[in-house]
């Protein structure tokens, strides 16, 4: 038998990265909080195993506001339940996740109208009547 016979089974455990992050994410909500200071983790940035953001997914829980945003590629925007801590995924047409953050926020940026397409929209909404 040679090495590459023997059946190697990874065991994705966590690692203690999900509570470095919620320590990490309990600061930013103190400053959202205090100063209004904003903020973005990049969770593929780090060391985590699908254990840790499993893991860190639970510690955060579910709030009350979902968003879909369904444009180049999907978004999925959901508040946990500490208010001002949004879970955002962005995916691609492959339906392969190319970014997940945690935004720090009173309302993440995606889901801000910028004030162009509502200008656009305003002159378009002036037609119809």
């Amino acid at each position: 038998m040679n090495l590459i016979d023997i059946p190697v089974k990874t065991l994705d455990k966590p690692t203690g990265m999900a509570n470095a992050v919620m320590n990490e994410l309990s600061d930013h909500l103190k400053r959202l909080a205090d100063d209004g200071e904003t903020n973005i983790v990049d969770l593929m940035s780090l060391p985590m195993t699908e254990a840790d953001i499993n893991e860190l997914a639970d510690m955060l829980g579910v709030g009350e506001v979902k968003a879909t945003i369904s444009s180049i590629g999907t978004s999925s925007i959901r508040e946990t339940a500490y208010r001002g801590i949004w879970w955002v995924t962005h995916y691609g047409d492959d339906e392969q996740v190319l970014s997940e953050l945690i935004e720090i926020t009173q309302v993440p940026d995606i889901l801000i109208t910028h004030m162009d397409e509502i200008r656009h929209s305003a002159q378009a909404m002036a037609t119809v009547n």
